[in-house]
């Protein structure tokens, strides 16, 4: 279950910022924050594997290998869609952020570009859900958990 926190009216719909588990959202699409494997991590993307079933796994093994690489199916920046399997959503967006974290840059190295590739995660999301035609879309935040790193905000 989400709870709706704030809603801000923008020219072409609307934006709600909402706290929940976004495994319950119903609409057309969420993004996941996977990673390059777009196989299977912890956190929000262990629990949108679980919730999504051996329908949603299947799919995002079936996702191409990006040619000349030996296991990425999703560079970082960039999003790339699946079926739902049991979610109550149409498709999955699995969207790569960066790693802001040096202790784990044993899955993935800190970009020093990392504000552009995580603002290009997000677009390529958007760019995805609009080419599906997605009316809702639920966003995890990317790159917030294990990748968060240590950086302070301003």
């Amino acid at each position: 279950m989400t709870a709706v926190k704030a809603r801000f009216a923008l020219a072409h719909g609307e934006l709600c910022v909402s706290q929940g588990n976004i495994v319950g959202f119903v609409g057309d699409a969420i993004v996941n924050a996977a990673d390059h494997k777009c196989i299977y991590g912890k956190g929000v993307d262990g629990a949108i594997n679980k919730a999504g079933g051996p329908a949603l796994v299947s799919a995002r093994r079936a996702l191409p290998l990006v040619l000349g690489t030996s296991e990425t199916r999703c560079p970082v920046g960039e999003a790339r869609w699946t079926v739902a399997g049991q979610l109550p959503v149409r498709i999955v967006i699995h969207a790569v952020g960066p790693n802001f974290n040096p202790k784990a840059q044993w899955v993935q190295r800190v970009a020093s570009n990392g504000e552009e590739l995580l603002y290009n995660a997000y677009l390529d999301s958007m760019r995805v859900a609009r080419e599906q035609q997605c009316a809702s879309v639920a966003f995890s935040l990317l790159s917030a958990g294990f990748f968060r790193g240590t950086k302070p905000l301003h």
